[in-house]
C-alpha cells in the first residue's frame, strides 16, 4: 500500500486461492479382512468362509496429491454395485461390521474417497465377503458297491457275501446349495461308529479297497462331507460290507431209525 508521501508498506497476503479439481485415488484392492477386530483369523476376499459373521476390515494406499484426503463414504450390503454415496464420511481407514451377516450370503464392502477440496472418487469394491455356516448334506445311503471298479457284479449292503475281498464303492446325492461340496473324508474299518475325521479330503465320489478284508468280518464305509466354506457334515455309514468266503462244514454223523417215532 502507498501513502500520499510516497511511502510503501510491506507486502501482505490478502488471500490464498487453492484449486483442486482432481479426484482422489481409492485404496488398494482388495483390502485386508479379519474374522473380528482382534485380527487373529484372516479372511480371503471372494472366497467362502465360516469364521465369523461380523468381520473387520482395514485399507490403505488411498491418495490425493493436491488438497489431501478428507475421508471415505462406505457401503456394506448385498448389492455388488452398492452406492456408498457422497454424504456422511468417516476419516478412519477401517470398518467393523456391527450387525451379523446372515448365513448363506454374499456381502460387499465398497467405498468412495473424498479429498479436502470436495472431490469424490468413483465407487470401488474393497472386499467381497462370502459367508456360509450351514453344513452340507451327506450322500444317499446305502451307496452302490461292486466286486471291483469294473462294476460287473453288484454287492448288497449289510448282506453276507463271498464274492470279493476288495470291493469298490460309488456314491451320489451329497449337496450344498451355497458354497458347494468340496470333498469327503472316509473311514473304512470294523468299527460301527468309526470316525472319518476332518483332515485331508478326497474330491472323488468313489472308494476302492486295495487291501483285502479279513475273512468272517464286517466292515463299515463311513464318511463326512465338507463344503467350500469348511463346514462339515456329521459322519454317516454309506455301506456295511460282510465278507465270508469260508465253506461250511458238512455233517459228520447221521442217525437212522425204522420210523419217525425213533
Amino acid at each position: 500500500t502507498k501513502d500520499n508521501a510516497g511511502n510503501w508498506s510491506e507486502p501482505s497476503t490478502l488471500f490464498t486461492f487453492k484449486y483442486d479439481s482432481t479426484s482422489p485415488a481409492n485404496p488398494g484392492t482388495p483390502c485386508t479382512g479379519w474374522a473380528d477386530n482382534s485380527k487373529q483369523a484372516t479372511l480371503t476376499t471372494d472366497t467362502w468362509q465360516n469364521l465369523d459373521a461380523s468381520p473387520y476390515f482395514e485399507w490403505s494406499n488411498a491418495a490425493d496429491s493436491g488438497s489431501g484426503l478428507s475421508g471415505y463414504s462406505v457401503y456394506w450390503g448385498t448389492s455388488p454395485a452398492g452406492e456408498p454415496g457422497t454424504g456422511t464420511i468417516q476419516t478412519g481407514s477401517s470398518y467393523t461390521v456391527s450387525t451379523q451377516v446372515p448365513s448363506d450370503s454374499t456381502y460387499y464392502l465398497r467405498v468412495r474417497t473424498k479429498d479436502n477440496a470436495g472431490n469424490w472418487s468413483s465407487a470401488v469394491t474393497l472386499f467381497t465377503l462370502k459367508y456360509d455356516s450351514t453344513s452340507p448334506t451327506n450322500p444317499n445311503t446305502p451307496c452302490k458297491a461292486w466286486t471291483d471298479n469294473g462294476r460287473t457284479t453288484a454287492i448288497s449292503n449289510d448282506t453276507w457275501q463271498s464274492t470279493d475281498a476288495t470291493p469298490y464303492f460309488e456314491w451320489i446325492g451329497a449337496g450344498d446349495t451355497v458354497s458347494g461340496v468340496a470333498g469327503y473324508t472316509v473311514y473304512w474299518g470294523t468299527l460301527l461308529a468309526g470316525e472319518p475325521g476332518t483332515g485331508a479330503i478326497q474330491t472323488s465320489s468313489s472308494y476302492t479297497i486295495t487291501q483285502p478284508v479279513a475273512t468272517l468280518t464286517t466292515y463299515y464305509l463311513r464318511l463326512r462331507t465338507r463344503d467350500m466354506a469348511n463346514n462339515w457334515s456329521t459322519a454317516t455309514t454309506l455301506f456295511i460290507f460282510k465278507y465270508d468266503p469260508t465253506l461250511p462244514t458238512n455233517p459228520t454223523n447221521c442217525s437212522a431209525w425204522t420210523d419217525s417215532a425213533k
